[in-house]
């Protein structure tokens, strides 16, 4: 009974230096993490951190700001396992991050659309933040994020899952190959980086109609005809770059029914993020393996 009651204690002794040895390592992490953020303009604030045994460390109350009037805030920030965060030298075998009531701050911003919209024709779409704002009835983007990175050898899988009340629910899955160390990141080598899969899922919760609705209702139209001018100025442009016809079928589809759209980009070999940025256009979708439904 003894020695039970004294191994206990040595154990409880042991977790706690480590504890206090990782909360001093994790409050350093924080401190450098934030010493970057500045040097590029973003201020991060964090109420709270810490970690709970084997391998959770954990924000709350994070705050973050730049200079361009989107401030996030998140609630509270998960991430797993702490031997993944302090190994900068390999990229993470298995780390996940949850990033709890994420809340981005839409600004009352009225913009015009971006040159490129404007020069592809669809400037007549476009919201502005303040517009965004009001016909969605609330001043945030705000929902739940979950990220996974799984690296084996040279290979990186990446997915990501934001769910929202409001937004509906986005899933991206990427799976890149010949991916360099972190030590060894640069512009160059993440450019050599190839792409062996990627697919990205929405499904709607009635977010494109209230969108499609407010533009609408700016231009004194039914929402019926706004639709009609939408798919056919898609048509016309996608008949006129030779894109293949799912293409053009899938968007119709979508822009009548607002449901679910996924679109998958999966070449027949794995091709470098250099080799994809030098694809003719008029055979990118057939050499990336380019699929939407």
């Amino acid at each position: 009974m003894t020695f039970l009651f004294w191994f206990s204690l040595l154990l409880a002794f042991l977790f706690g230096g480590i504890k206090a040895i990782l909360d001093r390592g994790t409050d350093y992490f924080l401190r450098d993490i934030q010493q970057q953020l500045q040097n590029q303009q973003i201020h991060l604030q964090v109420e709270k951190l810490g970690f709970s045994l084997p391998s959770y460390f954990t924000l709350k109350q994070v705050q973050l700001e730049n200079n361009y009037h989107w401030p996030l805030s998140i609630e509270q920030i998960n991430i797993g396992s702490l031997l993944e965060i302090f190994n900068i030298k390999k990229l993470p075998q298995n780390l996940n991050i949850n990033l709890q009531n994420s809340r981005l701050k839409i600004p009352e911003q009225h913009v015009t659309a971006p040159f490129i919209i404007k020069a592809l024709g669809y400037d007549a779409y476009f919201i502005s933040p303040a517009e965004l704002k009001q016909f969605t009835a609330t001043s945030h983007i705000q929902g739940d994020l979950h990220l996974q990175l799984k690296a084996k050898e040279q290979q990186l899988t990446l997915t990501a899952q934001f769910n929202s009340q409001d937004w509906g629910q986005w899933q991206l899955h990427i799976k890149l190959e010949q991916v360099a160390d972190l030590p060894n990141w640069s512009k160059e080598t993440l450019m050599q980086a190839q792409l062996a899969y990627l697919q990205m899922d929405y499904q709607d919760n009635g977010w494109v109609n209230r969108w499609l609705s407010f533009v609408a209702h700016r231009q004194g139209i039914l929402l019926s005809e706004l639709k009609s001018q939408f798919i056919q100025q898609l048509q016309n442009d996608l008949t006129r770059s030779a894109a293949p016809a799912f293409i053009f079928n899938a968007l119709q589809d979508f822009i009548q029914q607002t449901d679910q759209l996924t679109i998958k980009l999966q070449p027949p070999i794995p091709l470098s993020l250099q080799q994809i940025s030098q694809i003719d256009p008029n055979v990118m979708a057939q050499q990336l393996g380019f699929s939407i439904q």
